[in-house]
C-alpha cells in the first residue's frame, strides 16, 4: 500500500486530475438522476466530460488520454451493430425506456454513457503501467474498474427508468450479473492489446467485448430469448 500511495504521488498529473473530477461529476448525475429520471441529463451527463476529456487529449502530449478515448468510442460507437446483430439472432435482452434517437436499436444515450465508461476504464489501465507496474496489474485495474462501473452503473440507469432487463437466472439487483461479469473480464484483457496501433486494438478489442458478452448470456441461458 506504501509503494502504491509513492507512486501515485509520483505520477499523478493534471490530466489525472481532470479525468477523475469530470467522471466523478458524471457519476454524481448519474446517482441523481434515479429521482430526477431524466433523459435530459442521461445525454448531458456523459456528453459534457467527453467534451472536456477531447479538449485536454488534443494537447495531452503523452498521447494516453487520446488512446481511451479512442478505444472507448470504437466500442461504444460499434455497440449499436453489435446490439442490433444480437436482438434480431438471440432475441431481446429488454427494453429502452426513455425517449431520444437511436443508432439503429440502440438509444443514443447508452452509446455516449458506454463511450465515458469505457474510456475511463482504458485510462485506468494505461495509466497503471505508466505507473511502473506490470501487465497483469493493468488488466487487474482495468477490469476490476469496468466490474465495478457495470455493476453500479447499470443498475443506476435501470433506477433512473433508462432502460429494464428481463430477468435472467442470476440477477445483480436489477441487472443479468453476465453483463457486468463480461466487461469486467473483458478491460481485464484490454492490456493485451497494447502492442497494437490505437484503431486495429480498438477494433479488436471491441470484437473481444462482444464475444465474452454474448457468450456469457448464452452460457448463463440468458439467450436465446
Amino acid at each position: 500500500m506504501h509503494d502504491l500511495w509513492a507512486r501515485l504521488r509520483t505520477h499523478w498529473n493534471r490530466t489525472d486530475s481532470t479525468v477523475v473530477v469530470s467522471n466523478t461529476f458524471a457519476f454524481g448525475l448519474f446517482i441523481g438522476n434515479c429521482w430526477w429520471e431524466s433523459v435530459l441529463v442521461c445525454f448531458a451527463a456523459p456528453s459534457l466530460p467527453l467534451l472536456v476529456q477531447i479538449a485536454l487529449a488534443v494537447r495531452d502530449r503523452s498521447g494516453t488520454l487520446s488512446h481511451a478515448l479512442i478505444v472507448g468510442g470504437v466500442v461504444a460507437w460499434l455497440w449499436p451493430v453489435g446490439e442490433y446483430f444480437v436482438v434480431h439472432v438471440f432475441g431481446w435482452w429488454g427494453e429502452y425506456l426513455a425517449p431520444g434517437p437511436k443508432v439503429l436499436d440502440t438509444a443514443l444515450y447508452c452509446v455516449l454513457v458506454g463511450w465515458i465508461a469505457s474510456a475511463y476504464c482504458a485510462y485506468v489501465g494505461r495509466r497503471t503501467v505508466e505507473m511502473g507496474y506490470g501487465m497483469f496489474a493493468s488488466g487487474g485495474m482495468s477490469g476490476s474498474t469496468a466490474l465495478v462501473i457495470g455493476l453500479i452503473g447499470e443498475n443506476l440507469f435501470v433506477g433512473a427508468k433508462m432502460w429494464v432487463y428481463d430477468p435472467s437466472g442470476l440477477d445483480a439487483w436489477s441487472v443479468p450479473l453476465f453483463v457486468p461479469v463480461a466487461y469486467g473480464l473483458s478491460f481485464g484483457l484490454l492490456p493485451m492489446f497494447n502492442r497494437l496501433s490505437r484503431w486495429p486494438a480498438a477494433l479488436a478489442f471491441s470484437t473481444l467485448v462482444f464475444t465474452i458478452t454474448v457468450s456469457l448470456g448464452i452460457v448463463t441461458g440468458f439467450f436465446p430469448r
